[in-house]
């Protein structure tokens, strides 16, 4: 990545949950194009997107403990 944007993570190509509130994302630079995927903690306005998602699924952070 240049360095010269600031990554929107709401805008991500992939992403795949690890935990209840961090997952790897796919993103790419809107200045130069470039293609990263780090893990970042998700933001907070994709939270309930992202456990419903889990729920439907059956996936593990949908789950009771």
């Amino acid at each position: 990545m240049c360095g010269k944007a600031t990554l929107d993570l709401t805008k991500y190509q992939s992403m795949m949950v690890v935990s209840a509130d961090k997952a790897l994302f796919h993103v790419v630079c809107p200045s130069c194009g470039n293609h990263t995927a780090s893990l970042f903690a998700i933001p907070v306005s994709m939270l309930e997107k992202v456990r419903s998602a889990a729920v439907e699924l059956g996936a593990g952070m949908g789950r009771e403990a």
